[in-house]
């Protein structure tokens, strides 16, 4: 789903690369958050032969998304059993 994959976005802010906490959206929307529009991705970019830059709505776009990340963090048997083999 869309929260699962904005929450694994691999850019330094998420992540923590940059040595503050890591500011991942969290996979589960908090129950005292008034409102919070539906997460949507507006528009995904190529980037160069070996990812993609997704922009979502919340503002956020510096994820560079490259095929080999997304093989990993994908949640279906056939990826996890290709990435164990690996």
């Amino acid at each position: 789903g869309l929260r699962y994959l904005r929450h694994h976005c691999p850019c330094a802010h998420c992540t923590g690369s940059h040595g503050t906490p890591p500011q991942a959206l969290p996979l589960t929307p908090s129950p005292f958050q008034l409102y919070q529009p539906a997460l949507k991705m507006t528009s995904v970019e190529p980037v160069g032969n070996y990812a993609v830059r997704i922009l979502w709505n919340d503002g956020h776009g510096s994820g560079i998304y490259s095929y080999d990340h997304l093989r990993k963090i994908c949640p279906c048997p056939a990826c996890q059993g290709s990435t164990a083999a690996s």
